[in-house]
């Protein structure tokens, strides 16, 4: 797949790799995941495998493929002969209650007989307006669908794990981020008392840099309550509460051109197929109902055998093969009826699925031009924190020979903030943004990702699919 170069405004599939001599690199990468690459460390794919195993959602889908299936072998089976066997056992008594003057009528009286008899038929239909062949393609269309919502519930999955990851990562550099301005304000609330003490500022400067600080502190109180939360969103989504994370690996590359990201998500979204799928079971729905106001002829061969034991001699047995003709005349309308709507229905599905292909291109174009936006913002914000770190740095200074006040060094250190925590979202908008453009083009699997973990444990989905 072609990758566009970032320095002509178009997409590079590795724009998330930066150089760590930055200070805010230094603090994403260093004091909030220093040591990952311990053997206890997890990585975004260790993450995305025990989501397959574990999500709830997932597995349900998982069901709903397996159903697919059962359906198709029961939709196949009208095509096979019906063998059913009956029987019966039972007893008759007869009771003469007839008085014909002397006495009862000799050869009368009371009996008791058992009867039991045993039968064998099979049928196979030979003729049904084509409503069994249509049944089985539309039972193979369901199984196409299934195998598209699978795998749009897979995709779905896996973004929602990877904006989890990197929400988690992105959030623990914030809250580092804070902590350090917290440190940095105490410093600045001291040296400021301490200036204060000899004369060189006033009382205001001192209140300047305590009002500083306590809304520093309440900053990061909120970014640790960001932080528990996104961690919350991880437990749920992969099954258990991230404890050290590695840092996420590059994003996958992109292709070159919007349409030809649009002709692959057309191509490839498998939410896309699963719509097309079901507009051809709608389809076929319409000749099943249809193959319902036609003709059926079946081929019926039946033996049987019943015996009494009033009279060992009373045996029947038969055995015949016919061919049955059977046209429905006159149902009330309601075979017609099913067909004016199946006919709906399909109408229906292929509308919904020329909506899916409109909203489909939006949104591939709107998430091309977010990546885009994204991949400079994160240029724009590593220049705006190195030219922040000199413009506090250069306020220090002059602060100390008089040339800034107090406020002065507080507001370049309150812009340095800002430039490190918005360096930190732009990764973040840019990682993510890359990963939503991938599931709109049907790309973002496990092999495109790079995820060598296997997906599920054959004996976890194996009990998933059999689980009452």
């Amino acid at each position: 797949m072609r990758v566009i170069s970032p320095a002509s405004g178009r997409l590079n599939g590795d724009f998330m790799r930066h150089s760590a001599l930055s200070i805010v690199a230094l603090i994403v990468f260093g004091a909030v995941i220093g040591g990952a690459q311990s053997a206890s460390a997890e990585t975004l794919g260790d993450a995305i495998a025990s989501a397959y195993q574990r999500n709830p959602t997932l597995l349900a889908e998982r069901k709903a493929r397996a159903i697919a299936d059962e359906n198709l072998k029961q939709a196949k089976s009208q095509r096979l002969p019906q063998v059913s066997l009956t029987s019966s056992l039972g007893l008759e008594e007869t009771e003469t209650t007839r008085d014909f003057g002397g006495g009862a009528l000799p050869g009368f009286g009371d009996q008791s007989n058992r009867i039991a008899s045993a039968g064998i038929e099979a049928r196979q239909s030979l003729y049904a307006g084509g409503r069994i062949a249509a049944g089985v393609r539309q039972a193979r269309a369901g199984v196409d669908s299934a195998d598209g919502e699978l795998e749009a519930a897979s995709q779905s999955l896996i973004l929602d794990v990877v904006t989890a990851y990197v929400d988690v990562i992105s959030d623990e550099a914030s809250h580092e981020i804070r902590k350090n301005n917290v440190n940095v304000l105490e410093q600045q609330l001291q040296a400021a008392s301490d200036r204060f003490d000899v004369g060189e500022v006033t009382r205001t400067d001192v209140a300047q840099a305590e009002a500083r600080l306590s809304g520093a502190e309440a900053d990061l109180a909120a970014s640790r309550a960001q932080l528990e939360s996104t961690r919350a969103l991880f437990a749920e989504l992969v099954g258990r509460a991230p404890v050290q994370l590695e840092p996420y690996p590059p994003a996958p590359g992109l292709p070159a051109e919007l349409e030809e990201a649009i002709e692959l998500a057309l191509a490839a979204n498998p939410s896309l197929a699963a719509s097309r799928a079901s507009e051809a079971a709608a389809e076929q729905a319409v000749k099943v109902a249809r193959g319902q106001l036609r003709p059926n002829v079946d081929l019926v061969g039946a033996a049987g055998v019943q015996e009494t034991n009033s009279d060992d001699t009373f045996r029947d047995s038969n055995a015949s093969l016919t061919a049955q003709f059977q046209m429905p005349l006159f149902q009330g309308g309601l075979l017609r009826s099913q067909v004016r709507s199946a006919k709906l229905q399909y109408d229906q599905a292929r509308l919904q699925t020329q909506a899916i292909e409109r909203s489909l291109i939006a949104n591939v174009s709107r998430a091309w031009y977010n990546v885009i936006s994204a991949n400079r913002a994160i240029e724009s914000s590593r220049r705006q924190v190195a030219a922040a770190e000199i413009a506090f740095e250069g306020a220090e200074q002059e602060l100390s020979v008089g040339l800034r006040t107090t406020l002065d060094v507080l507001d370049q250190e309150q812009e340095l903030l800002e430039a490190r925590l918005g360096f930190v979202l732009a990764e973040r908008t840019a990682y993510v943004a890359t990963h939503q453009l991938l599931q709109s083009l049907g790309g973002l699997t496990p092999e495109a990702l790079a995820v060598n973990t296997p997906l599920y444990d054959p004996d976890v989905y194996s009990q998933s699919l059999t689980r009452n």
